[in-house]
């Protein structure tokens, strides 16, 4: 069976320092180190990052600051994850629903965070999530070994056909999650019938083609090239304030790599005539190295600050530039729809702002037309995500609490 490359890139986010005097106008930066995930097994593509080495988070004494946070980057459907090592569990995620539907899954251009995983995932297997949802809206209860048959399947469980139903991704060689907070990012793109009908195409796409462009040359037309990327995310005792918000910035991009992109972020209120000027956050247009972190100038006691206030993601490719703006509360609604704004930028932890989908993926198709295929969560935008999980901080509040009121 043959399992599809991982994409091989590699970047930096460049740290940034900068200082505005006026909080409400602006954006002010503090650079800060930040740790890299670094590749314990010396492949290039990182997929085994250490979680030994000088990728690994500062500890706090916080159990918060632990779990994996899975990014969809992939040309792919919405999909669930199956690890070589897992047999016994469900297609993570196993309950989390995605935004603006009623079913378990990771969202096209989303991040859901699942439980760490102490033991070595081994070979991902991305699943596409269509292909385990039952009528009745109740999940499927087959576990992992139950689905693929190179973990246990057998033809009385009625195990997944590979390339049809699911992908082999990337082997990841460490535990994910355990004392740090690892983001898993799915990156790729998926066979070349799968993505006819995600793009509309009367044929599906040949090896080459400007349809399968972003992809990336390793691309195969019957097993894609799906990869899984793991890297560690430093968890920060500072959270935010009444005027700041810290932020580490994460491509996770190598569609941008592949079609020879040039990547620019911009923080700050919308330009138009007379506004004030915004601040950019240089990067390179590959993928998997972290930025220094930041601190955003944002007053949150005004919540007119979080439409006011955002980002332009800015994409540039042969000479033709491509801007895609979000507001606070736009990347707030992409990344927790249940939440608002007021609340979802105060838990208490910093954030990772992670650069998702293809630059590429635009209104219009190549050579001109509308694009009838186009969905801004494929394009390139941003998603915001607390690197403590709020869940376990409010439930470590609550009990501080409990405690406190006890004592004698």
């Amino acid at each position: 069976m043959r399992h599809a490359k991982a994409l091989v890139a590699v970047a930096l986010f460049t740290t940034v320092g900068i200082a505005c005097a006026d909080m409400n106008d602006s954006m002010s930066l503090d650079s800060r180190k930040s740790g890299r995930g670094d590749n314990d097994s010396g492949d290039p593509n990182g997929a085994g990052s250490s979680s030994s080495g000088g990728g690994a988070a500062p500890e706090f004494g916080s159990p918060a600051a632990t779990g994996v946070v899975v990014a969809h980057s992939a040309t792919f459907p919405s999909f669930r994850l199956c690890f070589e090592n897992y047999p016994d569990k469900l297609p993570q995620p196993d309950s989390k629903v995605m935004p603006g539907a009623n079913v378990v899954g990771v969202e096209v251009g989303g991040a859901v965070r699942i439980d760490a995983l102490p033991e070595a995932a081994g070979m991902v297997y991305v699943i596409d999530e269509a292909r385990i949802r039952v009528e009745s809206g109740a999940e499927d209860a087959r576990t992992c070994g139950q689905l693929i048959s190179e973990i246990g399947g057998d033809a009385l469980s009625n195990p997944l056909i590979a390339y049809r139903d699911y992908y082999f991704a990337t082997k990841i060689e460490r535990p994910l999650g355990v004392g740090n907070v690892d983001v898993l990012a799915i990156t790729g793109c998926a066979d070349a019938v799968t993505i006819r009908g995600l793009d509309q195409l009367a044929a599906p796409p040949a090896a080459g083609t400007p349809a399968v462009a972003s992809c990336g040359g390793d691309w195969k037309p019957v097993e894609g090239n799906l990869a899984a990327t793991a890297l560690t995310l430093a968890a920060s005792p500072d959270g935010p304030t009444e005027s700041e918000i810290p932020v580490a910035i994460f491509n996770l991009s190598p569609a941008a790599a592949a079609v020879s992109a040039s990547v620019e972020v911009k923080f700050g209120p919308e330009i138009d005539a007379g506004a004030e000027a915004q601040v950019s956050l240089p990067l390179n247009a590959t993928a998997f190295e972290t930025g220094g972190e930041a601190r955003l100038a944002v007053d949150q006691t005004k919540e007119e600050s979080y439409g006011r206030l955002g980002f332009d993601v800015i994409s540039t490719i042969d000479a033709q530039k491509v801007t895609r703006r979000q507001s606070l509360a736009d990347v707030q609604q992409l990344s927790a729809p249940g939440d608002i704004p007021t609340t979802y930028y105060r838990a208490a932890s910093n954030y990772a702002l992670l650069v998702l989908g293809d630059p590429s993926h635009s209104e219009e198709r190549a050579g001109g037309g509308a694009n009838p295929a186009f969905n801004p969560r494929r394009a390139l935008h941003i998603v915001a995500v607390p690197v403590l999980d709020p869940a376990i901080l409010a439930d470590a509040g609550a009990e501080a609490e409990a405690d406190a009121s006890t004592t004698p």
